[in-house]
């Protein structure tokens, strides 16, 4: 087909299709208006954005149209996944041959559930050619994802799940769902989050995975269906197919190595230097730009020089069976080219290729290389890019561009095998590895402590240097002391605790007992076993800081503050409210002395305090608190920032608490105003915020516009979660109580047993979240009136609550006055008052004396009372209840009505009753 002859006709052709994927007339109006074609078939658009976009995909048949309209289509969507996700990895500047090998790969590829492996040796091109198949096949997928698992630990035990969970930022961020995973604490959890979110790619996704190992091949077979897989490795993977990467046929041989060796020689003699070499890629492409660097030089003196040195392939090919003798041989071969180039005497260069060898396998931006190498000024700046570029016209380090920051340079990297020649030929530098290490740890704290996620950029020359530098320094204490800082803020806490682990493991055989440093990773470790709710464990290292800090520092130390203040959030964690509230205290000593009144570290610690109160029920005192927590960030925070509305939420929640319903959702209402701005739509905040409001319409009986909001919930977390996770437990509870409410019984039960299918699976048996839904599910079999499966359900929650609760726990209460209204409902009385009694012991004591739910509790003993004709002791009660009622709730509030007409029957029938025993009276008085 000639493109541009029937671009009429194509134009046509996919109108309908992008009308049947759902993008807009106008959307499809202006990308077919700007669609035009470039060069060999090249589909060149403009996206939503009014982005050029460029797509590589022949129009040969109409199937190809069709694949043709889903790209536009998926350009066109709002906020698309790019169709190149996962690690960054640049297109090959140059490549040659290998046809066959494409086509082979490609072919295979194509089969359903594809799962195939490039293996050879180090520098045969693996990489080189799974590059050169995503540039050729790549459009002809739906996305294609490259995953680099180079600087993977040898000690890794899964380097591909591993990288995937924590280091694969890049393909996170591309997924959408890097706040998901920084939100979820269980690694199981994550993994499914991940691999859901794969799998709603759709059916044609590559994926390449380079450098995958051994170890991987569990995990490999466990990936979606829906990706084409194309592994790269040195090794074998199991019974995985196995296409060979064997050397470049002679032609693409010396092409490339002409491509380096610009100045003219003879193509025989080029050929032998190449089969001396065994057309390894790397080989010659090292030898080529060796020689070309060699004034006055030839292909003749390279091969008179490799066969001085007894490199000879044919000698060699024997025993090429045995891929480590095979990398031994040119292992010699790189040996010889770094003799060539003489760097041994050049060793003005040495610190530098030393340098690259602890850097990790990726381009090293040019800003890096200055900060690690601690390169100032403009001569010895000028000096370092010498090297460099003498370096990379060696060969021994591959030039490039990178994004460093916000800001495009100038980088460099260094192969592995190329790292192992310079190591064994220079040795180790400790004097360099521990410069290097400490600046390195130095810098990547000072971005965390700004930017926390863009610091992430530092975490794989972090992760490389604690590997390579062997050592038990304290600038390696620094590097894993960093690395667990990142890795929390990406909320990654069972990796981060093990770094924590080493850190302090190597600071403890160094330092002094009462070294300051001591504290701070005890601290540290403290924070991440915090975030692991290991509260006890957490405890244990506050109190080893705190032994050393309260020795050396002055009492008014903002490090003691701070500690303070981690310290209360661990005991409020606890549910330690009173302890909590004390470390707070002593926090806020501290600070409201040495920080500005509108420091937001006061406004965190008041906002604190106000959730501490908000526990202890004590919510007025709790508003106060977030009063002055919102005095400060409404003063210092943008009208969008994230923490006003983090605030806006917990204030609605405790004016929620405090029945105040439309004023809980005023401020439900803000803090969406900021979150729809700034959060995607599918924000797990979102849905917690939807499922708040929900919650408090429901308070309100406006049921309906309860499950409005539920479903909102439901529709985002159901997209985002995988099907066993525990919100989704919580939304299918509440809707079920809604349902119930609406007396729609059948579904209520639906959701409940959909919630108990995921907690029984999930949860430990005496976790408190099974006692709140049996208790849910014997509250629905108690409006069914089935009251002995209702009492069987209430006495599953007993036996947690009884065993996990304090005595005065709001939720025995509850739980009492339930079972108490159900033995009632049996007619055993006595067993029913004596749980109201239970019940009312606690809730006296613990909440507001206007609280609803003493109001239900006295409406329900006004009840039990009015069945044994205690008349006198039921008006007493339902007098209260009604006094409540009339204060705090609505006139058509169901629980008010039923109070008021309540009093009314029990005020009538004890004015019959004192009527008749007047009359009673009277006539004995007669007689």
């Amino acid at each position: 087909m000639d493109s541009n002859n029937n671009l009429p006709q194509i134009k046509t052709a996919l109108a309908p299709q992008l009308q049947q994927q759902g993008i807009l007339q106008d959307a499809i109006t202006r990308a077919l208006n700007s669609l035009h074609i470039a060069g060999n078939n090249n589909i060149v658009f403009q996206d939503s954005h009014h982005n050029q976009i460029t797509l590589v995909l022949p129009l040969d048949n109409p199937q190809m149209l069709q694949r043709l309209a889903k790209r536009i289509a998926h350009h066109l969507q709002p906020n698309p996944t790019p169709h190149h996700i996962g690690d960054q990895w640049q297109p090959n500047t140059i490549f040659f041959g290998r046809t066959q090998d494409i086509e082979t790969i490609s072919q295979q590829l194509r089969t359903s559930k594809a799962l195939l492996l490039l293996n050879g040796i180090g520098g045969m091109g693996k990489t080189a050619l799974a590059n050169e198949l995503r540039y050729q096949i790549g459009d002809q997928y739906d996305h294609v994802i490259w995953t680099n698992l180079q600087n993977a630990a040898d000690t890794d035990e899964q380097p591909l799940r591993n990288h995937l969970l924590y280091n694969s930022i890049q393909l996170h961020q591309d997924l959408g769902i890097t706040e998901m995973l920084r939100s979820e604490r269980d690694e199981t959890q994550k993994w499914a989050i991940i691999v859901r979110a794969l799998r709603q790619l759709g059916s044609n996704v590559l994926w390449i995975i380079d450098n995958a190992h051994q170890k991987d091949q569990s995990t490999i077979k466990a990936l979606p269906d829906n990706c084409h897989i194309l592994l790269t490795s040195r090794h074998t993977i199991g019974n995985i197919s196995t296409h060979y990467v064997d050397e470049l046929d002679m032609i693409a041989a010396l092409h490339l190595f002409k491509h380096y060796y610009t100045r003219p020689d003879d193509d025989q003699i080029i050929w032998d230097v190449c089969g001396a070499v065994g057309y390894h890629a790397l080989s010659v492409e090292l030898l080529a730009k060796t020689l070309n660097e060699l004034p006055n030089k030839g292909a003749s003196f390279l091969l008179q020089e490799l066969k001085n040195r007894g490199i000879n392939i044919n000698r060699q090919q024997q025993i090429w069976t045995d891929y480590a003798q095979r990398e031994t041989y040119l292992n010699e071969c790189l040996l010889a080219a770094f003799d060539l180039g003489k760097l041994r005497e050049q060793t003005h260069l040495h610190g530098l290729l030393r340098f690259f060898c602890l850097m990790p396998y990726q381009d090293v931006a040019y800003a890096v290389v200055q900060q690690l190498t601690q390169t100032i000024g403009d001569t010895a700046e000028d000096e370092l890019l010498r090297h460099l570029q003498q370096l990379s016209k060696l060969g021994w380090l591959k030039p490039n561009q990178i994004n460093w920051f916000g800001t495009t340079q100038n980088s460099w990297k260094m192969h592995t095998v190329i790292q192992d020649i310079v190591q064994q030929q220079l040795g180790h530098d400790e004097s360099l590895e521990d410069g290097v290490t400490d600046v390195l740890q130095y810098e990547a704290f000072k971005h965390y402590e700004k930017h926390p996620i863009e610091a992430q950029e530092w975490r794989s020359f972090l992760e490389t240097m604690v590997k390579k530098v062997d050592r038990e320094i304290m600038p390696i204490v620094g590097c894993y002391d960093v690395l667990g800082s990142l890795l929390n803020a990406m909320g990654y806490h069972d990796k981060a605790l093990l770094n924590n682990q080493k850190a302090l493991n190597i600071a403890e055989q160094i330092l002094p007992a009462q070294h300051p440093k001591l504290a701070m990773l005890y601290m540290n470790i403290a924070v991440t076993n915090y975030y692991l709710t290991q509260y006890n464990t957490a405890l244990t290292y506050y109190e080893r800081s705190r032994a050393i800090w309260e020795q050396i520092l002055p009492a008014q130390h903002p490090n003691l503050a701070s500690l303070y203040m981690n310290m209360a959030n661990t005991y409020l964690g606890l549910t330690q409210y009173d302890t909590a509230l004390a470390y707070y205290e002593r926090c806020r000593a501290i600070w409201e002395q040495i920080l500005p009144a509108q420091h937001s570290g006061l406004a965190s610690l008041y906002n604190n305090i106000g959730l501490t109160y908000n526990n202890l029920t004590q919510y007025d005192t709790a508003l106060t608190y977030y009063e002055r927590c919102r005095v400060i960030f409404e003063q210092i925070l943008p009208a969008q920032h994230p923490d006003l509305a983090s605030l806006y939420m917990n204030v609605g929640l405790t004016y929620n608490n405090l029945t105040q319903y439309d004023t809980a959702l005023t401020y439900y209402e803000r803090c969406r105003a900021i979150w729809k701005q700034i959060l995607p739509a599918q924000h797990p905040d979102l849905a917690s915020l939807y499922n708040n409001m929900a919650i408090t319409y429901q308070h309100l009986t406006q049921y309906d516009t309860a499950l409005v909001y539920y479903e909102r919930c439901r529709a985002i977390r159901e997209q985002i979660l995988p099907a066993q996770h525990p919100d989704l437990a919580n939304l299918y509870m509440n809707m079920a109580i809604t349902y119930q409410h609406l007396t729609q019984y059948d579904t209520a039960l639906v959701y409940y047993e959909r919630c108990r299918a995921i907690r029984e699976q999930i949860l430990p048996a005496q976790h408190p979240d099974l006692a709140n839904l049996y208790m849910n599910i014997a509250n629905l079999y108690l409006n069914l009136t089935q009251y002995d499966t209702a009492l069987a359900y209430y006495e599953r929650c007993r036996a947690i609550r009884e065993q996990i609760l304090p005595a005065q726990h709001p939720d025995l209460a509850t739980l009492y006055m339930n079972m108490a209204a159900t033995y009632q409902s049996l007619t055993q009385y006595d067993t029913a008052l004596a749980y109201y009694e239970r019940c009312r012991t606690i809730w006296e004591q613990i909440l507001p004396a206007q609280h609803p739910n003493l109001a239900s509790l006295y409406k329900n003993m006004a009840i039990h009372y009015s069945n044994r004709s205690q008349f006198k002791e039921a008006l007493y009660y339902i007098q209260k209840g009604t006094a409540i009622c009339q204060q705090i709730l609505p006139q058509n509030h169901e629980l008010r009505l039923q109070s008021e007409g309540l009093q009314k029957a029990i005020e009538a029938i004890n004015q019959s009753f004192l009527l008749k025993t007047i009359a009673r009276f009277g006539n004995w008085i007669r007689k």
